[in-house]
């Protein structure tokens, strides 16, 4: 058996073949994986797929990793029904060298070639045999063979992932939590202060997470994604934006505004004051890197996305954050096209997550809510457009609500939270007419969860907030009597502004 290759990045079948049957039987995580999937016709080398068959029929018999001896008591009695091809003791020989040989390769190459054999070597298999079943259109055993269900063969091979894992020793590894705690680069700050504060410091930075923004017909789920955008780049990190709806020069019309402060709509007349200042934003963050990727509507597929993402990582681009609009505009892959619209978004919102999950990178996209929440009432998760199966999925969905009599104010509010509690006060943004950035100017009045607080810890106001309130005739009278903040027994409101925390 081969045991190193030297200056090789990808691997012959028939040496990962044997990497296959060395794994099955010393590994029973990956016997189980492949014990679901696995076929004789994919290997070249006739005797290394009998070996392999033979560990998985084992398996699948006695729910057991065969021993040796089992497996040439199995050859034996092949060769007595004069089912084998060669020698019995040549065949034996072969399995005992190939499962005893330390594979002198990195297990985490291992399992990645194992990986992408399995994917190939199914994916042709379900295409052959469709094209066979059509074209022997006599033969009725395979009648049964459909474009559905080989779509939804196919989709058990595209998402095909081996996991040697077997989880976090919690007592044992307890530094390992610890480290987890007290790293804050586990974090990414969104530089909304709201929402750093309910996620209790930001959004994982290691994505497998799946975020979102609910909202109507033009209350603003694009502006407060370019916003999130806009912030992404003040700290020097790498964002994807992935348009359907809007085009990327469009999109980038958008984030021009904000990187400039020039307004939106004089941008060509003040085309050198905004070159200046797009310029002098990269020679202060001189690491951030923003992409705009344009996709037809109702025509891109996650796997699309799955795959784009692998060509930035293969071009050298690691994005921080992957930011989808919107979600209800993808279709997903390997789905039956006549499926409900609602069951397509539900598998849509699941494999984003997955994606997010594959490449560690965070996903932040836009849902739309229900025709009868469009204005004047506070968005909830039973609003949410087309399925649940979103707000299942997602691991943060934040609520954007518009009132008639409030011009040019967007209320926010936290409707589902896997990071941290989503009893928290409403917050209300006017939304800047000339760079069409949303400013935080406090609490929501009209919140009826007023009464419920962050239970761990209260943030003070940015300064902006403090000096638009030193203007109302109240805070004038708090002020000149000197009234402390009560506490959260006597009164338990909160403020959210900057990252400073004030714990009980």
């Amino acid at each position: 058996m081969h045991t190193s290759i030297e200056n090789e990045t990808e691997f012959s079948d028939s040496l990962v073949s044997e990497w296959i049957l060395h794994e099955i039987f010393n590994n029973s995580t990956y016997l189980e994986t492949l014990s679901r999937v696995n076929n004789e016709k994919w290997y070249s080398d006739y005797e290394v797929g009998l070996l392999i068959s033979l560990v998985i029929a084992y398996y699948n018999r006695h729910h057991e990793i065969p021993t040796t001896a089992a497996i040439e008591g199995n050859i034996s009695y092949l060769a007595e029904k004069g089912r084998l091809k060669t020698e019995p003791s040549e065949l034996i020989r072969k399995f005992n060298d190939i499962t005893t040989t330390h594979i002198d390769i990195d297990q985490d190459t291992v399992r990645e070639s194992i990986e992408l054999f399995v994917k190939k070597s199914g994916l042709f298999q379900c295409i052959t045999d469709y094209i066979s079943a059509k074209t022997d259109i006599g033969n009725s055993k395979k009648k049964n063979v459909t474009f559905e269900s080989t779509y939804g063969e196919m989709s058990k091979f595209y998402e095909f992932r081996l996991d040697n894992d077997l989880g976090l020793r919690y007592f044992e590894q307890f530094d390992k939590q610890l480290e987890y705690l007290m790293n804050p680069d586990v974090r990414l700050k969104t530089g909304v202060d709201a929402i750093d504060t309910w996620t209790n410091g930001g959004i994982p930075s290691e994505g497998n997470c799946l975020c979102a923004f609910q909202a109507g017909t033009n209350v603003g789920k694009t502006l407060f994604l370019a916003n999130l955008a806009y912030n992404m780049l003040k700290q020097n990190k790498c964002v994807v934006v992935i348009t359907m709806e809007i085009s990327a020069l469009g999109y980038g019309r958008r984030l021009s505004a904000l990187i400039s402060g020039c307004n939106v709509d004089c941008l060509a007349a003040y085309h050198d004051e905004l070159e200046k200042n797009v310029k002098a934003f990269k020679e202060e963050h001189d690491k951030a890197v923003l992409i705009f990727k344009e996709y037809p509507m109702h025509g891109t597929t996650t796997g699309e996305i799955d795959t784009y993402i692998e060509s930035l990582k293969h071009d050298g681009v690691n994005p921080d954050l992957v930011i989808i609009d919107y979600l209800n505009l993808l279709t997903p892959s390997f789905c039956n096209k006549n499926e409900q619209q609602w069951i397509k978004v539900a598998i849509v919102s699941e494999q984003l997550r997955a994606i997010s999950k594959k490449w560690k990178i965070p996903f932040f996209t836009a849902t739309q809510s229900s025709r009868s929440s469009l204005m004047d009432q506070e968005t909830k998760l039973a609003d949410m457009s087309q399925s649940l199966g979103l707000a299942v999925a997602a691991d943060l969905v934040l609520g954007l609500y518009c009132f008639t009599e409030e011009e040019d104010v967007v209320h926010m509010n936290c409707i589902k939270n896997r990071f941290g509690s989503k009893n928290y006060v409403s917050r209300m943004y006017r939304v800047d007419k000339n760079t069409l950035e949303p400013m935080d100017i406090g609490d929501s009045k009209s919140d009826d969860a007023s009464e419920i607080v962050n239970p761990i810890m209260t943030i003070q106001k940015s300064a902006k907030v403090v000096e638009a309130e030193k203007k109302t005739e109240s805070d004038k009278i708090v002020a000149e009597q000197k009234i402390s903040v009560p506490s959260p027994k006597s009164s338990p409101l909160s403020s959210i502004g900057n990252d400073e925390f004030e714990l009980f």
